[in-house]
């Protein structure tokens, strides 16, 4: 490094007087000051301005615009969701099969939503009667869509039991038909013999008319089996007969009359006794039938008068919502046309608000630039002037040429005062341009050093990170030894701490860095020796190692002789006046076993790290692990404060060096462990439910945020059939990743367990059995199992050692609150038999499980949340989620302060029957 004289030249620009050249200094100040505020000011008024402008224009929009725009909108959308539900009555009225829900309970919930929305949006009396009116007229069709669902319902029951009536029918005059067609054949069977007998022939005598009148009743009796069978075929698939004509029944008992009539003829014109008997037993028969044929057709064709009640009631409901419908209707269509049109009435004002705020902006535009224009002119000329002269007397100079400047021939003080300045700072720069140089190269090395240092890919270090960072430090000892002259050894020395094998002091940290001229010194040979470095220096360094109280580095540490002490002088930078203590005239380290051979000065520094070098400013004796070892041969060496600062930079950057080196090893276990907790975040959270269960009757609102990476709080549902509800909330000893692993174990033990079998008591029984061989004796869990039966709001509740559920009850008067619980330890501790508690819910009320970092949340001052401000919460406004809004009320009372637990909270609502 040159060596700096500077100090020492005189220049006469230094005599000027100070006041002349302070008072001179203002004026040009006030110059510049006046200039500016000026022109922060008009830049303040024209934001002032355009903000205030651009506020307007919000505020009117926010204030009338928006609104009316969501209101026409939401009008247009109620609108096409009723169309929607009346269009699905309509078709599920017309389709006999869905008898059961005639609206979707999806989109009956969004048209009733968008119409609390508008109750929400709507406020101008102008509006608010036609919205009042519109939802007197929906909650009227809700009533007419419950009672058309009534009707509904009971059409299919009587429909479904009309069927089954008919099917018995059927089958029944099947059977009967099917008995007198037996008969009717036995009788065509018996006939011939009969009328084939000798006695009945000797009584008949001429039997030709007789005979023609049998085969014609016969006859009959097959086309009156033929035609029953086709009138139970039509009564099947139609149900009646087409009007207009003679129907199949009556053609059935007219032809079974006229057989009547003619058989009774025919035993009227015979008086044998066997012929009488015969068709007396034909009459007999044919009259039963007809008897039962009649009590059949009376059964299938009889009116239903239930059936015609029914669809008299449905046809009302139907129409009294059809007039309700279109009503409402012409309210939606009215209302939207209203607020489209005052929405471009809004708009046209827009445009007028708009045109009239630009005129104002361009007005002020204009003044400002006519302002700007005449700074421009007038202001530069007062003080670009003067400066352009100085300009070209300074335009010659280059940096490292004589500070030779031209003599300055302007009468402005100002100007003169910073000729004479440049002056002296060219005498300082033309002495300081061979240094920086120097200073450059190294800072340009010391990067390139951080960048191998920390890049994963550098050759000369491979896998080895000990090698890395020797390897980074031997550089930089390398550049401290070429840039500083006089410099013949320097090196690390690092504390240790000591081991079974090696007791504690100094270790060497990578190769030490000496200079040639050291090297062929009568010093070198008695320095390798007692530091156990060979003789020949090519050969690898070795291992150094230094007792902590012996040799030079023990001594100066010992008697705190680290750094030099510096003058107040400031010619003291550039100039070489600091002397450094000779090793050779202290008789305290002549006799020393440990570097010996050195009798030069010695510079021992700390490495310290910006951290450390903050509280060493505070402390005698600050805390450091490795100092910098920097020996000089010349007994009478003298450095310069520039000497020691460049001195300290390579401390400060060696020490940054080893500090980044001990981060990005942390950092390597640093991601390894941010992995892992990781991996048990997502774990954790895929433990917990994904959704909340749908069971008709109950609204279940759930939350959980851990304190951690991952939490010991726990809540899960089971669905156990016939509309129950299986619900656990659980909360283990400790934080973090113990605990999250004992709710895992937790969680398992639930999983294999038949829970639709076992009562809560029996659940929390048989948990704490498999718990307790599988946790140890330090850790335990509180949990609560409740059985919920959505379809009578029973509640059936065990406990191990929870918080007590409450019970939020808003009949009647103010809410009542609860608290249940039942006696049990927490899972974990002692074998026992877990009790469970029952109770019954309203429709209305609710639940809540929670853990007791809810309660223990606290604020910044140390204040609990506690159990009395969650009953008020829970007491307060009813919320459609409540334990979202639990934890948002947790937040605003807690504020910046850490969450201190986990946070879980479970909400059940009874809805009841109507759900």
């Amino acid at each position: 490094m040159t060596s700096s004289t500077s100090g020492s030249t005189s220049n006469p620009g230094l005599g000027r007087s100070q006041a002349g050249e302070t008072a001179q200094r203002i004026t040009l100040q006030r110059r510049l000051t006046v200039g500016i505020v000026v022109a922060l000011t008009v830049i303040t008024l024209f934001f002032v301005l355009t903000t205030a402008l651009f506020r307007d224009i919000e505020r009117f929009i926010d204030r009338t615009l928006t609104p009316d725009i969501s209101a026409a909108r939401l009008y247009e959308r109620c609108g096409d969701l009723w169309n929607q539900i009346d269009d699905q009555i309509t078709a599920n009225l017309a389709d006999h099969a869905r008898q059961e829900q005639l609206v979707n309970d999806e989109l009956l919930g969004r048209f009733q939503g968008t119409l609390l929305q508008l109750d929400t949006l709507v406020t101008r009396p102008e509006h608010r009667a036609a919205l009042i009116e519109l939802m007197r007229l929906e909650a009227s069709y809700t009533r007419q869509l419950e009672e058309l669902e009534r009707h509904s319902r009971r059409r299919g029951e009587i429909a479904r039991r009309d069927g089954q009536r008919r099917l018995s029918a059927s089958q029944s005059i099947s059977a009967r038909t099917t008995d007198l067609a037996r008969k009717i054949r036995r009788m065509n069977d018996e006939l011939p013999r009969a009328l084939n007998a000798p006695e009945f022939r000797q009584l008949l005598g001429s039997a030709t008319t007789l005979l023609t009148t049998i085969s014609r009743i016969e006859k009959d009796l097959q086309i009156v089996e033929a035609e029953i069978g086709l009138y139970m075929a039509q009564k099947s698939e139609t149900g009646r007969f087409a009007a207009g004509r003679l129907s199949l029944p009556d053609r059935i008992q007219s032809r079974l009359q006229a057989v009547l009539g003619l058989i009774g003829k025919s035993i009227e014109g015979s008086r044998s006794p066997l012929h009488t008997r015969v068709f007396g037993n034909i009459r007999s028969n044919i009259i039963d039938f007809k008897a039962s044929f009649q009590d059949l057709r009376d059964l299938l064709e009889r009116p239903d008068s239930e059936k015609i009640e029914i669809d008299d009631l449905l046809s009302g409901s139907r129409d009294r919502m059809v007039t309700v419908f279109i009503a409402a209707q012409a309210i939606i269509a009215r209302e939207a046309e209203s607020f489209w049109n005052r929405i471009h009435e809004t708009s046209s004002g827009l445009v007028n608000e708009a045109r009239r705020d630009f005129n104002a902006s361009l007005v002020f535009l204009l003044l400002a630039l006519v302002g700007g224009i005449y700074s421009a002119v007038t202001f530069p000329g007062r003080i670009a002037g003067p400066l352009q002269q100085l300009k070209k007397q300074m335009k010659g100079y280059r940096l490292g040429d004589n500070a030779n400047l031209p003599e300055v021939t302007s009468d402005n003080e100002e100007i003169h005062t910073l000729a004479e300045s440049f002056h002296n700072l060219a005498f300082t720069l033309h002495e300081q341009a061979e240094i920086n140089k120097t200073y450059l190269k190294t800072i340009q090395k010391l990067t390139e050093i951080y960048s191998e240092l920390e890049s994963d890919k550098a050759e000369i270090v491979g896998t080895n990170k000990e090698a890395r960072l020797e390897n980074a430090v031997g550089k930089v000892l390398e550049l401290l030894k070429d840039t500083l002259p006089g410099i013949g050894l320097v090196k690390i020395m690092r504390k240790s701490p000591g081991t079974d094998d090696m007791p504690a002091g100094f270790v060497r940290l990578g190769a030490p860095q000496f200079t040639q001229e050291f090297l062929a010194s009568p010093e070198y040979l008695p320095y390798a020796a007692s530091t156990g470095l060979p003789t020949d220096h090519r050969q690898d360094h070795g291992r150094e190692f230094l007792p902590l109280h012996e040799g030079l580095t023990g001594w100066y540490c010992d008697n705190k002789i680290l750094g030099i002490q510096c003058s107040d002088d400031d010619r003291s930078f550039f100039r070489r006046s600091l002397p450094l203590p000779a090793i050779q005239d202290n008789p305290v380290l002549r006799g020393r076993t440990h570097e010996q051979g050195l009798n030069g000065c010695l510079l021992l520094l700390p490495l310290l790290t910006p951290i450390q070098a903050g509280e060493a400013s505070l402390l005698s004796d600050p805390e450091y692990e490795e100092v910098l070892f920097v020996y000089f041969s010349d007994p009478d060496t003298r450095l310069s404060l520039q000497d020691v600062s460049f001195i300290r930079i390579i401390a400060d950057q060696l020490a940054s060096i080893i500090e980044t080196d001990k981060l990005m090893t942390a950092a390597d276990k640093k991601k390894k462990l941010d992995a892992q907790l990781q991996m048990a975040k997502e774990i954790q959270e895929n433990l917990l439910p994904q959704r909340t269960p749908a069971i008709p009757g109950l609204g279940i609102s759930r939350i959980s945020k851990s304190a951690a990476e991952v939490g010991g709080d726990y809540y899960d549902f089971f669905d156990l059939g016939s509309k129950r509800l299986g619900l656990v909330i659980a909360d283990a000893s400790g934080k973090n990743v113990p605990a999250a692993i004992i709710m895992t174990v937790f969680k398992t033990t639930l999983s294999t367990m038949e829970l639709t079998k076992m009562s809560a008591g029996e659940v929390l029984t048989r948990a704490n059995d498999i718990i307790q061989l599988n946790i140890t004796n330090d850790r335990f869990i509180t949990a609560m199992y409740a059985i919920i039966d959505a379809s009578t709001g029973e509640v059936e509740l065990a406990c191990a050692g929870h918080n007590p559920a409450i019970v939020v009850s808003r009949r009647k008067g103010p809410p009542v609150l609860e608290e249940r619980s039942a006696s049990g330890l927490p899972l974990g501790i002692v074998s026992m038999k877990y009790q469970a508690t029952r109770f019954v819910m309203k429709p209305g009320d609710l639940l809540v499980l929670y853990t007791d970092g809810v309660t223990e949340a606290r604020d910044p001052d140390g204040e609990e949340y506690g159990t009395e401000r969650l009953k008020r919460f829970l007491g307060g406004q009813q919320r459609s989620d409540p334990a979202r809004a639990l934890l948002d009320d947790i937040g605003l009372f807690t504020g910046d302060a850490p969450q201190y637990d986990d946070i879980t909270a479970v909400t059940v609502e009874f809805k009841g029957n109507k759900a």
